[in-house]
């Protein structure tokens, strides 16, 4: 057994055993985790990447929709078999496996909540566990534990890992707009759609409905000339479009003259694995005679592919937090979104020339800082250099976000840069927004270095109350020296 330091997103080597000798198992990996109410399988092999949750309370399957691509979330994992999942604090986490002939040791985490998949990245110091499969994991506390399985030229392992789960508070940045969304505060422009077209919850995302409401969707971005929304509605329908759901598409784009995805259609339908099944069937009898001649054309002959088939968008990001970094300015609705402080002054009391004052507190921040404070806003950046965290340490409470994941990556970063020319102000800052354990560590780190903190300037100015609190630090310092020396003497008297 190996004594290693755990630390956040890391893996650790926990223990090497000799070659167990264990056969490979025959079994499909279905993978099974339980969620509060739900059960969500995750079958990651064949021809497919799906998944498909069961409500315990009505016994009534439904797949999980694939509606993460108009998020702009990234794809699933790979198909594969021989892997693993478990689940923590919302989430499943997928290890291993076979994929494509490879044995991948990348670890994908599902979103119970958003249902999006994505790539944890683990810290750089960490022994990442080679690619294997047919391993055991299981979830202890809040770290995840694998053992075992089959790696490299089939060759059995016998090693333990440890993944320690990142413990900060999640990022809230999508719940923050999607509430200030719902309740229609700052809104300029309100879109009234047909209320009849809303989609039903839970309802099969391959249904002819669902693939025509899409389409109208990016008939509407083509016409307001959303780029991004365009591709995402590409994305999705490429997804989504089907067997069971082609030729309804392929009608409803010849009629509404969208030619793209009228032409993805009949690729889809021209295919050699597709076209069997999709002439012999009862809807194609009721097909258009017009796309009947152009289907049989097409299959026929067929065209080559042009660069007009994949046409280039200017997405600007391929995500939230991207597209809001090209848009850092300072508007009501975003700052609204994330800081309760601001949405009550823009409800009740805005000022009347429309200028706020910041201040955190009794303190104004610099500039430097401010410019982190709006990073986070408004696309949840936490890097920042130590001066700035220390202006912000308490800025969650003042202005009421969501959690307090911003005091904790400022802590982590203070104490990861914290000396003894700076441990006053930092001191001063956890006393302030009595963040307990963040004294605690000024304190044992001025005792440490008291005489080179004893010489520093700041020290005259501090307050009374804090000058007592590090003679009472060094007092119980010296206090435990001197019974770790009493101790060392009555070992010695016992002995001789």
């Amino acid at each position: 057994m190996r004594a290693i330091t755990l630390i956040e997103n890391g893996w650790i080597l926990e223990a090497a055993a000799n070659d167990l000798g264990v056969g490979k198992s025959e079994i499909f990996n279905f993978k099974r985790k339980w969620d509060e109410a739900h059960m969500v399988v995750a079958y990651i092999r064949g021809g497919g990447k799906q998944r498909i949750s069961n409500e315990q309370q009505d016994q009534h399957w439904t797949r999980i929709s694939a509606e993460h691509i108009l998020r702009g979330a990234p794809p699933p994992p790979a198909r594969r078999y021989g892997h693993t999942m478990v689940a923590f604090d919302r989430h499943l986490y997928v290890f291993g496996g076979a994929a494509d002939s490879t044995l991948s040791n990348d670890l994908h985490c599902f979103d119970l909540d958003s249902q999006t998949w994505s790539v944890v990245l683990p810290a750089t110091e960490s022994f990442v566990p080679s690619g294997r499969l047919f391993h055991a994991a299981a979830v202890v506390g809040d770290a995840m534990f694998i053992f075992g399985g089959t790696v490299d030229n089939n060759v059995r392992s016998g090693e333990m890992y440890r993944f320690q789960f990142s413990s900060y508070p999640k990022c809230t940045l999508h719940e923050d707009f999607g509430k200030i969304l719902e309740s229609r505060q700052f809104c300029d422009v309100e879109f009234v759609a047909n209320p009849t077209k809303k989609a039903n919850k839970g309802e099969d995302p391959y249904s002819n409905r669902i693939v025509l409401l899409m389409m109208d969707v990016y008939r509407l971005a083509v016409k307001f000339d959303m780029a991004r929304l365009e591709h995402l509605c590409i994305q999705y329908l490429n997804a989504t479009v089907c067997l069971k759901n082609v030729l309804v598409a392929l009608h409803n784009a010849d009629t509404l003259n969208l030619e793209f995805i009228k032409e993805f259609c009949l690729r889809f339908i021209v295919k050699e694995s597709n076209y069997n099944q999709i002439v012999m069937s009862q809807e194609f009898e009721t097909l258009d005679r017009k796309l009947m001649v152009e289907i049989i054309r097409r299959k026929q002959m067929p065209r080559a592919k042009t660069a007009s088939c994949d046409p280039h968008f200017d997405t600007a990001g391929s995500s939230l937090e991207q597209d809001m970094a090209m848009f850092l300015k300072t508007h009501k609705s975003v700052l609204a979104a994330r800081c309760g402080y601001f949405e009550a002054m823009f409800r009740s009391f805005m000022p009347s020339d429309n200028t706020v004052r910041i201040q955190i507190g009794e303190m104004t921040p610099s500039k430097e800082s401010f410019d982190s404070l709006l990073r986070y806003i408004y696309y949840g950046d936490v890097n920042m250099p130590p001066e700035d965290s220390l202006y912000l340490f308490s800025a969650p409470h003042f202005y009421n976000f969501t959690n307090n994941r911003l005091q904790a990556f400022c802590k982590q970063n203070l104490e990861m840069n914290v000396t003894f020319e700076n441990v006053i102000q930092i001191l001063e800052a956890a006393d302030r927004m009595q963040a307990t354990d963040m004294k605690k560590y000024a304190l044992d780190l001025i005792v440490h270095h008291f005489t080179k903190v004893a010489k520093l300037p700041k020290l005259r100015v501090l307050s009374k109350e804090l000058i007592l609190d590090i003679l009472m630090a060094l007092a119980n310092d010296m206090s435990d020296m001197k019974m770790c020396q009493d101790m060392s003497s009555v070992s010695l008297s016992s002995d001789s």
